[in-house]
Formats: C-alpha cells, sequence, structure tokens
C-alpha cells in the first residue's frame, strides 16, 4: 500500500501540536511592591521583578515544588538577584498555589503539607544570596500576599503579584495537582510565631494582619 507523503506530514504535524500543547510552558510575572496594598495586588512603586517558569502545563492547583522538573524562577531587586540556586528552603517543604485571575492565573507560594517554612527565616520560601534574603509570607500568618526582602541597605515587607504571561489551552494536562487550592492544609489552630523571633519583615506583616482581625 503506497502511503502518500502529504498524509504523512499532516500526521506527524499534528501530533508534536499535541504533544507541544500538552507540555505548554506557564510562565508566571512577578511585581514586587515597596507597601502594603490589598490581597491580590502590587501597587507602585515596583522595587523588585521576576518570573516563575513551569515547562510543564500549570492549571489551577496545588503543586510540591519538588514535583515540578524543570522549572526556573529568578528574582531581581536593584543589584540582587535570586535563582534555584538560592532557595534555602528544604524543596520538599515547598509548594506552588495556582488559582484562576483575572482572564489568567495567579501564583503564590505556599507549604507543601502540614509540615514546612523549614527556611532560615521561615517563610513558605526563603531564599538567601549572601547577606541578602526574599522570603514569602507563611500560611501561619494568614496568607500569601506578602514577601520580605533585604539587600543593599534597603527592608521591604509589601505585597507581591505574580500573574501568568500567557494562557495554555492544552488537550492533555501537563501534571495532576497535589490537591485543590481549597484542599490545601490549613496552619493548625493556635499556631503562635514562637521560632520566628527576630525575623522583623514578616513578624510585622503577622502583627498587621492580626491588628487588622482584632478591628474588625
Amino acid at each position: 500500500m503506497r502511503i502518500h507523503t502529504a498524509s504523512v506530514a499532516a500526521a506527524l504535524g499534528l501530533a508534536l501540536a499535541i504533544s507541544g500543547e500538552a507540555r505548554a510552558a506557564t510562565t508566571f510575572l512577578f511585581e514586587f511592591s515597596s507597601k502594603r496594598g490589598a490581597d491580590g495586588t502590587a501597587n507602585s512603586p515596583i522595587v523588585g521583578t521576576g518570573t516563575f517558569t513551569s515547562s510543564i502545563n500549570l492549571g489551577p492547583g496545588v503543586y510540591a515544588l519538588s514535583s515540578l522538573t524543570g522549572y526556573s524562577m529568578s528574582f531581581t531587586f536593584g543589584n540582587t538577584t535570586y535563582t534555584n540556586l538560592n532557595i534555602a528552603t528544604p524543596l520538599s517543604e515547598v509548594a506552588v498555589d495556582v488559582t484562576s485571575f483575572g482572564a489568567g492565573e495567579r501564583l503564590v507560594f505556599t507549604e507543601n503539607g502540614p509540615v514546612g517554612d523549614g527556611g532560615p527565616y521561615k517563610g513558605s520560601l526563603d531564599l538567601v544570596s549572601g547577606s541578602s534574603y526574599l522570603t514569602f509570607e507563611p500560611s501561619l500568618f494568614g496568607g500569601h500576599d506578602y514577601f520580605g526582602e533585604r539587600s543593599g541597605g534597603s527592608l521591604y515587607f509589601a505585597n507581591y503579584l505574580a500573574t501568568s504571561e500567557t494562557q495554555t489551552t492544552g488537550l492533555l494536562s501537563g501534571l495532576t495537582p497535589r490537591t485543590t487550592s481549597q484542599d490545601a492544609p490549613a496552619p493548625a489552630p493556635g499556631a503562635g510565631l514562637a521560632g520566628l523571633l527576630g525575623l522583623c519583615a514578616l513578624h510585622l506583616v503577622g502583627r498587621l494582619r492580626s491588628g487588622a482581625s482584632r478591628r474588625s
């Protein structure tokens, strides 16, 4: 039986297209504000920017960072840059939480399961470069909207926002979430700030959230 070359090429092209859609990368763009604002915002002036890229299409859900092969991250504040090489929290304790956000998606760093925050600054993710550090708000402070960063004599504790650069609509899901955002483990009742003393940036965030709760 004679097989037409054009037909073979078309079939191969379709297979490659499907494969490409299934594994399409998802890139999230980060903005770090210098002042606190409403949750889910990052208002100017912006003091830092960055990216988180997964080689696999990420739909809404919570993913253990250790399960995301081929991911990369880079965050820049002035002359200081943090990358994968600067991660100081055990990877097994870190997860990314992806939720629908407007026409796209939003990403925050969270804990992988009930045990986490094992980095030097007790954030959901800590990155350290020399004497500089970047730490993301842990669940026990009531949210994942804030960051703390210290470098070059500057200290920030304010909002960050990471949203998807483009949305992919692959025919197959590249990876199954560990759980949905709604099922993510909540901090244990009564979890306090013991062990976090001296982490001024995120401690101040915790006090602000606690004070706002008492006033409401």
